[in-house]
Formats: C-alpha cells, sequence, structure tokens
C-alpha cells in the first residue's frame, strides 16, 4: 500500500516532535565545568513572509533572544524573549525539565561542547546549537529550521496560527558572561 503525502509529512512531524521530547525529558551530557555558574546570551532575528488566519499575506521579522544560565550543578536555566517587528513581545521563564514553551515542544541539553536547543511548532521546527571556543570564553551560534513537508505552521505572539511560506534568520550572535543573569 502506498503512503500518500500527508502521511509521509505526518510521520515526519512525528519523528521531529518526538525527537524534541526525547531530547527535553534524557538529561544529556553534562555541561563542561568551564561553563558552571555561567550565563549565556544568544539571538537571532527571524524573517518571516506568512499567511495569517484570514489568508492575508505579509513580512514579519522576529527577534528571539535566549539568556541560558548554567549552574553550578550544570542545570540549565532559560529566559526566552520574542520581539516582533510590529511591537509585540513574549517572554517566558524556563526551568530544567520544562518540556514546553508556549504551548511547544522544546529542549535543551549539552552534546559534548555543544549546547543543542530545539522547538516544535505546530508543523516543522527550529534547532539553534551552540559552539564554544576551546577555552569556553566565547561561542557562536547556528539557527536551523525545517519541515517535513508543506509550510511550517507556528503560533504568533498574538496566539493566533501562522502559516510560513518562507523564513530566513540573520544576526545570529552569541556571548558568555561569569555569574547568574537571573539573581537579583
Amino acid at each position: 500500500m502506498r503512503s500518500t503525502k500527508r502521511e509521509r509529512m505526518r510521520a515526519g512531524l512525528l519523528m521531529v516532535a518526538s525527537t524534541v521530547l526525547l531530547s527535553s525529558a534524557s538529561p544529556g551530557l553534562a555541561a563542561p565545568a568551564q561553563l558552571l555558574n555561567k550565563t549565556l546570551s544568544v539571538s537571532w532575528t527571524a524573517s518571516n513572509l506568512q499567511r495569517a488566519p484570514d489568508g492575508r499575506e505579509h513580512g514579519r521579522q522576529i527577534t528571539v533572544n535566549k539568556t541560558i544560565y548554567i549552574s553550578s550543578a550544570g542545570r540549565l536555566f532559560e529566559r526566552s524573549q520574542r520581539t516582533s517587528d510590529t511591537g509585540m513581545r513574549g517572554r517566558k521563564d524556563l526551568t530544567p525539565g520544562d518540556a514546553q514553551l508556549n504551548g511547544q515542544a522544546r529542549g535543551l541539553q549539552f552534546s559534548g561542547d555543544r549546547l543543542i536547543g530545539n522547538l516544535a511548532f505546530a508543523s516543522g521546527a527550529v534547532q539553534f546549537v551552540v559552539n564554544f571556543s576551546s577555552g569556553f570564553t566565547s561561542c557562536t551560534v547556528n539557527v536551523v529550521q525545517g519541515r517535513s513537508g508543506g509550510n511550517m505552521r507556528i503560533k504568533g505572539l498574538d496566539g493566533r496560527m501562522y502559516e510560513i511560506l518562507s523564513r530566513t534568520t540573520s544576526g545570529q550572535s552569541c556571548s558568555i558572561r561569569d555569574g547568574n543573569a537571573f539573581a537579583n
């Protein structure tokens, strides 16, 4: 029996979502000792051509900022902020073990000397990989988005579902500083 395009797409999305959920549930490798009690600041801008629920298409830029504190025990605490070019904002603080961000599956873990973050949307996903210099004094970030077929679908800052017709990422940046950015 031949599978339909829709069945293949569902199977691919299930695989992406399963990977994100498993990565958020499993502890992965321990944080490198050089990163304990440090804060990472990671950001990028996503430029979308998107279709609103009413069928209108428009461009939108979303700036993503992630502040990630690695505790002295190697636990990961995250503040995720999104800001739209329209001025809309969203912010969420996440503690170790949180498996969702705004109702979407997410994961954050170390794999060797890299930090990998995943976020699964209604359709499609984004992964960001933080690579560290040999002395863990600097970092770079690479952002990749993917989908199994069809267009990505994401929940906007206004709570509505949008179809992403095209998406590019720019302005990736990463920095490391000592201490806990969340301490008073």
